[in-house]
């Protein structure tokens, strides 16, 4: 009866729930930014200069994946990324050379933003990214019950917006089962990596319902 992640991208794209708010850790504190490179290191992310070889890797792969999965629809591409049937040796140094002209020019829009975030930066988890901001997941083991009545009352704070999934409605009086539901969902959200193209929505969503500043 769990609904994953997938299900909570749904829920926070179908009506705009987010907004603004989705992009709360590339608000920019302290004065302007003169470059994305410094919206990225004020937010906490590593650049891709930094990245290991297995980093790299991952963002060849990420992106080889969005080329096909996204296709049309695929927003964040690198212009230097010229033939996606180059070596990962290739690709790696394209991205490289487009993450150095996004991230050091003075383009601030939100596309040079999350081009940057996706692709441009050491992959992180949602998890890693919230603990930065001073924020914890609660524990979503399923055997540890010591925490489950603040689980129910996060499944029923969704389930009293307006874009509570059906899967969730049908659990509303069920407690185990609600709190199992949004237990799986938020494990599956916190290992969401900054690749993702829904990262900032679901760093959104995760704060709200997986997590407190307690970290309990």
């Amino acid at each position: 009866m769990a609904f994953s992640w997938a299900k909570f991208s749904q829920i926070y794209t179908c009506c705009g729930s987010l907004g603004t708010g989705a992009y709360i850790y590339f608000l920019i504190p302290k004065g302007e930014a003169s470059s994305v490179s410094e919206v990225l290191d004020r937010a906490g992310f590593t650049g891709i200069e930094k990245a290991s070889v297995s980093d790299l890797k991952k963002l060849v792969a990420a992106y080889k994946k969005a080329l096909e999965r996204e296709k049309d629809d695929f927003k964040e591409r690198i212009e230097e990324v010229t033939d996606p049937n180059a070596s990962d040796e290739v690709i790696g140094e394209q991205i490289r050379g487009g993450c150095r002209r996004l991230t050091l020019g003075g383009d601030l829009s939100s596309k040079s933003r999350d081009t940057s975030r996706r692709f441009c930066v050491v992959p992180v988890t949602i998890e890693k990214t919230l603990e930065k901001q001073g924020f914890k997941f609660m524990d979503y083991s399923l055997s540890n019950k010591a925490y489950d009545d603040k689980w129910a009352a996060n499944a029923d704070r969704l389930l009293d917006s307006s874009n509570a999934p059906e899967s969730l409605k049908k659990l509303r009086d069920n407690k185990d089962e609600k709190v199992k539901a949004i237990k799986t969902s938020c494990r599956d959200v916190a290992g969401a990596p900054t690749t993702s193209r829904l990262f900032n929505k679901f760093v959104e969503v995760a704060r709200d319902y997986c997590s407190d500043k307690s970290g309990k």
